[in-house]
């Protein structure tokens, strides 16, 4: 079976992506607009692009050009929080993801605690097991799409207590969820290890 996509709707090209390129973490994004309301939304066309400088980036669909809340706070201020979401802020996630209208905070909506930002303006969420608060490098418009791509350098970790070990987090401990379809999540308690294999340079002969 064969598929273009450029003969597919934009919903069909959607749900063609969000189901091919599974599971597919989730950045909880928390930001404040220049009057000080708090906002946060889940994203999950997120990732991590390099390790030092620590850089991140998600993208933001702004359906019909309308920007939503995340998008236009970060312009304003410059930063943000990536705070990951583990099975216990699942539902406070959804509830998160509706439609509301910009002088809503979903983390009062939610009953989540903000915790004021180090190095950020920005709220992180105390109930994450990792928050990262993040200055903006630079924003990629794909203005045919309506899609804004946020880049963002991590300036400060906030780790919960007793996840981090040896110079890493404990993943089991974390317990992060992962999109899947449109409805869809998944638990990261089902692991298995692999050895990434060690390539010897070939020996000069003697």
């Amino acid at each position: 079976m064969e598929l273009d996509p450029a003969t597919l709707s934009p919903r069909e090209a959607y749900q063609l992506l969000i189901t091919s390129i599974v599971p597919r973490p989730i950045a909880f994004v928390s930001t404040i607009s220049p009057q000080g309301l708090t906002n946060a939304a889940p994203f999950s066309f997120f990732t991590a692009l390099n390790a030092r400088p620590a850089l991140l980036a998600f993208s933001v669909i702004s359906p019909g050009g309308v920007e939503k809340d995340t998008l236009r706070n970060i312009r304003a201020t410059r930063d943000f929080v990536i705070n990951i979401v583990s099975e216990e802020l699942a539902d406070a996630m959804n509830t998160a993801s509706g439609d509301f209208a910009a002088d809503v905070s979903e983390i009062d909506l939610t009953g989540l605690t903000a915790l004021p930002g180090v190095k950020v303006k920005a709220p992180w969420i105390a109930e994450s097991p990792v928050s990262m608060e993040c200055r903006l490098t630079q924003i990629v418009e794909i203005s045919d799409s309506f899609v804004s791509i946020i880049m963002g350098e991590a300036v400060l970790f906030h780790i919960r207590d007793g996840i981090y070990h040896d110079g890493r987090l404990d993943e089991m401990q974390v317990r992060a969820i992962g999109a899947l379809g449109t409805n869809s999540y998944c638990r990261s308690d089902a692991t298995f290890g692999l050895v990434r294999p060690t390539i010897r340079p070939p020996q000069p002969s003697r």
